[in-house]
Parts: C-alpha cells; structure tokens; sequence
C-alpha cells in the first residue's frame, strides 16, 4: 500500500488484497455497480487500481457503508 495517490497496482496484486480471491471474482466485482468496487485504468489487455481508491474501498467496506 502506498500513500501515493498516482500509484496503481496490478490485478494480482489487488487479489492477494482481498484474500486471494479469483480472476473472475475481481471482474464480476468490477462489473458490478452494487458492489462499488474501483474502475480499473486499462493498459492494453492490463488493469491496474489506484491504490487510494481501494484503500477508500476497503475502509467503507470495514466500517459497513
């Protein structure tokens, strides 16, 4: 995690996050609007998260917003 706002991490990265949940299970959640999950920056085939944004996420989601 970084307290930069223009660092991005990759779809790996963001899995091991979130208990190492699937490929899939990250996609379905990106595509899903009731789960508010952050829209990935795509870089040809590649998506990367801004860390901020799913630092903000995870904090929501800890305290049940």
């Amino acid at each position: 995690m970084s307290n930069n706002p223009d660092h991005y991490v990759t779809a790996s990265e963001v899995r091991q996050r979130f208990g190492n949940v699937c490929r899939k299970t990250l996609y379905r959640w990106t595509r899903d609007p009731a789960t508010k999950f952050p829209t990935p920056m795509r870089i040809g085939r590649r998506c990367f998260w801004n860390d901020a944004e799913l630092i903000t996420f995870a904090a929501e989601k800890k305290g049940g917003n």
